[in-house]
């Protein structure tokens, strides 16, 4: 008797009278790692940060980075997103102190780093004679099992790259001397200064907010 209703519940699910219960799984997002992006003068010094999102759990990294002639590479160090693991800079970096081009950064641990945030600080010095408008790519490249777990299984990443603008100004540089201090906004305070001791007091008291009101 049992062999006969086995049989026929099995006839049922094949032809479809008899529903079956599905489980959608859905896939985990990929971890995103992402280069940040400015704008900056010839001959400046920059900082940017690459940073990681939606981390499953990574405990080792290996990638390519790349960027425009116009840069050169001065520094990196780690940021806190991955912590646990340890950092392999480029030797070109910390035998002459610069890189043009491109080059290797590597990450290891025994176990899983599952921050996000900030993974990686990068400092840049810009050539003197970058050409002013021009937009530098900076990028990571990610190959097939270059991102793994503590199980040694692959670990599905994006890249994001980053931008750096060059211009031929500095925003807030309103004496054109390149640097922004006090000595910037005096000219501009001492109008400002002037032009509210030319309004009469009568006038001014009704600008200026009362606080016992």
């Amino acid at each position: 008797m049992k062999k006969t209703f086995s049989l026929l519940l099995a006839v049922l699910i094949a032809v479809g009278l008899l529903p079956v219960a599905t489980v959608t799984v859905l896939a985990a997002s990929p971890a995103t790692v992402t280069i940040g992006s400015t704008s900056t003068m010839p001959g400046s010094t920059i900082d940017l940060d690459v940073s990681i999102a939606d981390n499953p759990g990574i405990a080792a990294m290996g990638f390519t980075l790349s960027f425009d002639e116009s840069l050169t590479l001065i520094g990196a160090t780690m940021g806190e997103a991955l912590g646990g693991l340890s950092m392999t800079p480029p030797s070109q970096l910390e035998n002459v102190g610069r890189i043009s081009g491109s080059c290797l950064f590597a990450f290891f641990g025994s176990n899983n780093a599952t921050g996000n945030g900030v993974m990686l600080h990068l400092t840049f010095r810009v050539d003197e004679q970058a050409q002013a408008n021009k937009d530098c790519l900076i990028s990571i490249t990610f190959e097939e099992n270059d991102v793994l777990n503590d199980a040694k299984t692959a670990v599905d990443i994006t890249a994001k790259n980053g931008i750096v603008t060059i211009i031929d100004y500095m925003p807030g540089d309103v004496d054109g001397n390149g640097k922004i201090n006090m000595l910037t906004f005096l000219p501009s305070a001492s109008i400002m200064l002037t032009d509210v001791n030319m309004i009469p007091t009568d006038m001014l008291s009704t600008l200026t907010p009362n606080p016992e009101t």
